[in-house]
C-alpha cells in the first residue's frame, strides 16, 4: 500500500515572498474569450481569480513519492493549496470543514466541505489515508496524524474540482494562456484619449474636433477612431451633434 508523505515543508527561505504560479500577481494573464471556468455559484469569479487558479505550477514545488510497483507519482504539498486559496479568495474568505470521519478497512476516511461564501461555492469531497500501524503489535498509531493526512487529501480533491493545479493532475484539460502584452506608447495614448472623451461634455468635444483633425500626432486611422469615439459620446448627450 502506498502513501503520500504527510509533512512536506515548502522549500522557500522566505514564506512571505510571493511564489510565481501560486500567489504572485505576475503569474496572472489575460483570459481569452473562449476560455472560461464555469461553476454553479451565485456569483462568478473574476478573470484574475480564474487565471490565478489556472496558472502553471512552479516545477520546484512538484514532489514525488513511490506508488504501487515502484512507480513515481507526482503531488503538490497541501501548504501550497492553502497559499493559493488565500491568494484567490482572500484570507478568512474561505473555509474547509470536516463533516464526517471514520476508519474503514484500514483507511481513515473523511468527508469535507470547501466553502467560499462570497461566490456561493460549496464543494464536498472524500479523502483518505492508510492507518499507520506498529510493526510489532500491528496496533494503530498516530491516528490523529492519519486523519490529518486524510483531511489534506480531501481538501486537495475539493480544490481539484475548480481546476487547481490542473496542469499536474489533468494535463489534457490544462490550457497554457499567454501573458498580457505591455501596451505601446501609442496604444496608451489612444486609451487615455478614449477615457477623456467618455467623460467630456458636448462643448468640450466641439472644441477638440479641429485640434484632432489638424494634429500631426495622430495617423489618419487614429483620427478616424478618435472622431468615431466623439460621435458616439455626442449621441449619448442631449445637446450632442455629429462631429465627423
Amino acid at each position: 500500500m502506498t502513501q503520500e508523505p504527510t509533512i512536506v515543508p515548502i522549500e522557500d527561505e522566505n514564506p512571505e515572498k510571493p511564489i510565481v504560479g501560486i500567489d504572485d500577481k505576475k503569474s496572472l494573464a489575460t483570459v481569452p474569450k473562449n476560455i472560461k471556468l464555469q461553476l454553479s455559484t451565485t456569483k462568478k469569479m473574476t478573470d484574475d481569480q480564474i487565471m490565478a487558479i489556472r496558472s502553471r505550477t512552479p516545477g520546484q514545488f512538484i514532489k514525488t513519492f513511490a506508488g504501487r510497483g515502484g512507480k513515481q507519482l507526482s503531488y503538490i504539498p497541501v501548504a501550497l493549496y492553502v497559499r493559493k486559496l488565500n491568494f484567490v479568495f482572500g484570507y478568512g474568505a474561505w473555509s474547509f470543514e470536516i463533516t464526517k470521519s471514520e476508519v474503514m478497512e484500514g483507511q481513515a476516511v473523511v468527508q469535507g466541505l470547501l466553502i467560499v461564501p462570497e461566490i456561493g461555492l460549496r464543494i464536498a469531497q472524500f479523502g483518505g489515508h492508510p492507518v499507520a500501524r506498529s510493526k510489532e503489535t500491528k496496533e494503530a498509531v498516530d491516528i490523529g496524524d492519519t486523519f490529518k493526512a486524510a483531511a489534506s487529501d480531501c481538501l486537495k480533491k475539493c480544490c481539484s474540482m475548480i481546476g487547481m493545479f490542473a496542469d499536474l493532475y489533468s494535463p489534457s484539460d490544462f490550457v497554457e494562456l499567454e501573458p498580457p502584452k505591455e501596451a505601446s506608447a501609442d496604444e496608451k495614448e489612444m486609451q487615455n484619449m478614449k477615457r477623456i472623451i467618455e467623460k467630456s461634455d458636448a462643448k468640450g468635444i466641439k472644441k477638440s474636433v479641429d485640434g484632432v483633425k489638424k494634429s500631426k500626432k495622430y495617423s489618419k486611422e487614429q483620427k478616424k477612431t478618435i472622431l468615431g469615439w466623439m460621435d458616439k459620446r455626442m449621441s449619448a448627450l442631449p445637446d450632442g451633434e455629429p462631429v465627423s
